[in-house]
């Protein structure tokens, strides 16, 4: 069956809506959705796989079929997708994560890793949240500063020395001065063609601008 590119968008909004619904207050790692639950009968083969080729979902078999669970950059499109992203109140619970985790490394020498319970304790936000947000990267996508990695995925949580300071794009110089030398390629490009042929590429071997055509005209020959 083919479908048209509106109604494949309709299926996708549908999809994400659902998957909002199924998944609740719950952590990405724990919510495992199933393609053959009367809530997901409306949702179309193509519209998982495509989910799955944006990297917005993972599939895993379990009970002897695919299932699908969010990932990180999932669960940040989720909340951007249902007007969550756009509130002031996920900048607020960053923040709040954004301390309790600070406070772990200020005054320190090293890294240090600290349980996930006692970050969402800490900050006061739900344990589920609090995963949720290190698996997406959350803190480095919202404000552009180093984060945090697990040490044991949903337990345990490595909070680097230099935690909340600025990224920086080491490659950003490097593709400067590639482009520069693309622009300048094209210029070079664009001077080289003056001296070839415009219909084989040929290069010009001799040109001769006063060659006489007939008494009184002159015109040029370009060999």
């Amino acid at each position: 069956m083919t479908i048209s590119r509106n109604e494949q968008l309709e299926n996708i909004g549908l999809a994400w809506r659902l998957i909002l619904a199924e998944l609740g207050g719950r952590a990405i790692s724990e919510a495992f959705f199933d393609p053959q639950a009367p809530s997901f009968k409306d949702v179309l083969a193509t519209t998982w796989k495509e989910l799955c080729d944006q990297r917005w979902l993972e599939e895993l078999e379990i009970y002897g079929y695919a299932h699908y669970r969010l990932t990180g950059s999932g669960w940040m499109e989720l909340l951007f997708r249902s007007g969550e992203g756009e509130r002031p109140e996920l900048r607020d619970s960053a923040t709040k994560l954004s301390r309790a985790l600070k406070a772990h490394v200020k005054g320190r020498h090293e890294d240090v890793t600290v349980e996930l319970s006692r970050l969402a304790h800490e900050s006061g936000l739900s344990p589920a949240w609090v995963s949720n947000a290190i698996e997406s990267n959350l803190l480095e996508s919202l404000h552009g500063r180093r984060g945090v990695q697990w040490v044991d995925r949903g337990t345990l949580v490595k909070i680097p020395l230099n935690f909340g300071i600025e990224l920086i794009d080491h490659t950003a110089d490097l593709r400067a001065e590639l482009q520069e030398i693309q622009d300048e390629l094209e210029h070079t490009k664009e001077e080289l063609s003056e001296y070839r042929c415009p219909i084989c590429q040929a290069p010009i071997s001799s040109q001769d601008y006063n060659v006489p055509l007939s008494e009184d005209v002159y015109g040029f020959v370009v060999t």
